[in-house]
């Protein structure tokens, strides 16, 4: 014959599963503040920046939203957050912790572009657990400040 749960068993299994399979928010990337800047370092206003951002494991798709820089070159994005089941969570914290699983694919991935016409544009991104970078340089595209330098002089 079986056993019968005790009603603190069934209530701490309840519990359990409660934690489990309720969703809860997933914090994708902070609020996240940059200042656009030309190679000179000074402010570009009026610039459309886009962020983009994406939870494989709670959101199938990119979302996205595009601001314009202040007159100071800020542009201020909310803090990003994904619903998803605590099951999810839990495996992902597991799995880390003892090295199994695929969780390096699974995790946040946000970035932000700024263009400000077809042949100048700067863009970042934005790592899980580090603190967002707060300066996009705008400069052509396809030339990395370094091209900017002076040839060596030849013999």
């Amino acid at each position: 014959m079986p056993k019968k749960l005790s009603l603190m068993q069934s209530a701490g299994i309840a519990a359990v599963l409660l934690v489990l399979f309720l969703p809860l928010p997933h914090r994708i990337a902070p609020a996240w503040s940059l200042r656009l800047v030309d190679n000179a370092g000074m402010p570009q206003a009026g610039v459309p920046t886009v962020q983009t951002w994406q939870h494989p494991l709670f959101q199938p798709d990119e979302r996205e939203e595009t601001l314009r820089s202040d007159a100071q070159g800020r542009v201020t994005f909310p803090e990003r957050q994904a619903w998803g089941i605590g099951a999810v969570h839990g495996y992902r914290a597991l799995a880390k912790a003892f090295g199994v699983g695929l969780v390096s694919g699974f995790g946040p991935v946000v970035w932000v572009h700024a263009r400000v016409s077809a042949e100048r544009s700067g863009a970042n991104l934005y790592v899980s657990g580090q603190t967002p970078p707060d300066t996009i340089v705008i400069h052509r595209d396809g030339v990395c400040p370094a091209d900017d330098l002076p040839a060596p002089a030849t013999k």
